[in-house]
């Protein structure tokens, strides 16, 4: 697991960070999928999102950076959707 986590630093903003997970793990998806949520008892789509939520968030504290920019450097393509996807985990708009 230790290879898939290295995705943190170079790869949670690519749009198919999933697929290279899976490559850099070098096992079959199914299983590395039913390990990860063992482990971490999130999926890995659920683990990657909440990754690109704190990163999110970091942004916002620390940075005076619009919307559209925190969004992209966060790892989200669609900025509707990251708006709806903040106020609906968070309770408000961004």
């Amino acid at each position: 697991m230790s290879k898939c986590e290295q995705w943190r630093k170079y790869i949670f903003r690519e749009a198919n960070v999933v697929q290279q997970i899976i490559q850099l793990a070098d096992i079959l998806e199914r299983i590395l999928k039913r390990y990860f949520k063992l482990a971490t008892g999130n999926t890995l789509i659920e683990y990657v999102q909440n990754f690109r939520i704190e990163e999110a968030k970091r942004l916002l504290e620390t940075e005076s950076l619009t919307v559209d920019d925190i969004c992209n450097q966060a790892g989200y393509e669609d900025v509707s959707f990251f708006r709806r996807f903040i106020q609906k985990a968070y309770g408000f708009n961004a």
